[in-house]
Order: structure tokens, then C-alpha cells, then sequence
């Protein structure tokens, strides 16, 4: 019974730094995209928030019919959430044009 938890524990573990380095390659590529077109980062803030969305509805589903019920939706988002804000700020303190690139997206000034 214990060589089976943490061999779940173990590959939960490797899953989760798999599956953040990938966010991490895959959010970089996007900010050094924005240098030429800022407008993606306002269609990756749409994409980020459908994901989300779509994230906790289906952590609502599985949260009512399968093992996860000690597993609240709410948990889910705030870890989400703070992966989320501390992704942002590392990218935010390496490119400080980044605020520029945002508004300009958001505002459609983006030539």
C-alpha cells in the first residue's frame, strides 16, 4: 500500500514540473512574441481565462462523481491562480516592456 502512494506521489510530482516547464516555454514564447505583435497577449489573456474556466467547471464535475470529493474547485483555483500571479511577475520583472505591449493590446493600438 505505501509502495503505491508514493509511486503516485511520485509521478504526480514529475507530472506537475513537466507540465509547468512546458506553461513556462510556452508563456516565454508568447511575451517574445508580443515584441512584434503585442495583440497576442490579449488573445492568450481570452485563451488563459476560457482554460480556467473550463478548468474549474470540469474540477466542479469530476469533484461530484468520482474520488476527488475532498477536492473543492476553489482549491484548485487559488493554487491555479498563484502559479498564475508568480508566472506573471517573473515575467513582468524580466521584461519590463511588457506593460507597454499589454496596453497597447488591450487598447488595440498595436500597429
Amino acid at each position: 500500500m505505501a509502495d503505491t502512494t508514493f509511486n503516485f506521489v511520485a509521478v504526480y510530482t514529475v507530472f506537475h514540473y513537466v507540465a509547468f516547464a512546458v506553461i513556462g516555454v510556452i508563456v516565454a514564447k508568447i511575451v517574445h512574441e508580443a515584441r512584434r505583435t503585442p495583440a497576442v497577449l490579449a488573445g492568450f489573456l481570452i485563451i488563459f481565462i476560457a482554460f480556467e474556466l473550463g478548468f474549474i467547471g470540469l474540477t466542479s464535475l469530476l469533484s461530484v462523481s468520482t474520488a476527488l470529493k475532498g477536492l473543492a474547485w476553489y482549491q484548485i483555483m487559488a493554487a491555479n491562480l498563484v502559479a498564475s500571479f508568480v508566472m506573471l511577475f517573473f515575467m513582468w520583472m524580466r521584461h519590463p516592456e511588457l506593460k507597454g505591449e499589454l496596453n497597447a493590446a488591450l487598447e488595440g493600438t498595436d500597429a
